[in-house]
C-alpha cells in the first residue's frame, strides 16, 4: 500500500479558467467513462439523483442520470457549469443525493480523506490514476494504489461493492485507472 506526494504540502496548481474541451480526449478516456458507466448502472434506481462537481464534459453522470430519468446536478470548478467553485465547498452546497460521481479529481485535491468524507451519497462512483508515480501532471497532486484509495475510502465510511483497474497505457494513454463503486 503507497501514497506518495507529488508537490510540496504548499503548492497550489494552476487554475483552471475555461470548461473542460474533451472533444480531443485519448480514446482511453472514452473507453474508461464508458466502463465506468456500466460499472455504477446496477446501482443506479429510476428516480435517482445523480450530481458531479468535477464533471469535466457531465458525461458519465448524465449517461447515468439518463438511466434514473433524471437531471443530473452538474458543476465544476471551471467557469460554465450551474454550479461552480471549490469542490470542498460545493460539496455543501448540494445535499444528499443517490449517486454522486468523482472520477479523475481525488488526485487534484488537498485533502482527499476531506472530500470522501463530506460527500452525502448512498453511492459514489470514483476513478482515478493509480500507481502513477512518475506523474508530470502539474494539476495532480498524487500518486497512490489502488489499495490505499480502498483503504482511504474505507476509513471515511464508504465500503467497497466494486472495484476494477483499467489500463489506459494499452491504449497509448499516460495512466492506468482504478475505478470504484463504494456505497454509504
Amino acid at each position: 500500500m503507497m501514497i506518495t506526494a507529488l508537490r510540496s504540502p504548499d503548492y497550489r496548481p494552476p487554475p483552471y479558467t475555461t470548461p473542460g474541451d474533451y472533444r480531443d480526449w485519448h480514446p482511453a478516456h472514452e473507453v474508461r467513462a464508458a466502463l465506468t458507466v456500466a460499472l455504477a448502472a446496477p446501482f443506479v434506481q429510476p428516480g435517482s439523483v445523480v450530481a458531479d462537481l468535477s464533471c469535466g464534459n457531465g458525461l458519465i453522470a448524465s449517461a447515468l442520470a439518463e438511466k434514473a430519468g433524471t437531471t443530473p446536478i452538474l458543476g465544476d470548478v471551471a467557469p460554465g457549469w450551474p454550479i461552480t467553485g471549490d469542490l470542498v465547498d460545493t460539496i455543501e452546497n448540494v445535499g444528499p443525493v443517490d449517486v454522486f460521481v468523482l472520477t479523475e479529481t481525488l488526485e487534484h485535491l488537498p485533502d482527499p480523506a476531506a472530500v470522501l468524507a463530506g460527500i452525502q451519497a448512498d453511492v459514489l462512483v470514483l476513478s482515478t490514476p493509480v500507481e502513477a508515480w512518475d506523474d508530470r501532471e502539474p494539476q495532480h497532486l498524487w500518486a497512490w494504489d489502488r489499495q490505499w484509495v480502498s483503504v482511504l475510502a474505507a476509513a471515511v465510511g464508504w465500503s467497497e461493492r466494486r472495484c476494477v483497474e483499467f489500463d489506459g497505457t494499452v491504449m497509448g494513454d499516460w495512466y492506468r485507472y482504478g475505478i470504484w463503486v463504494l456505497l454509504h
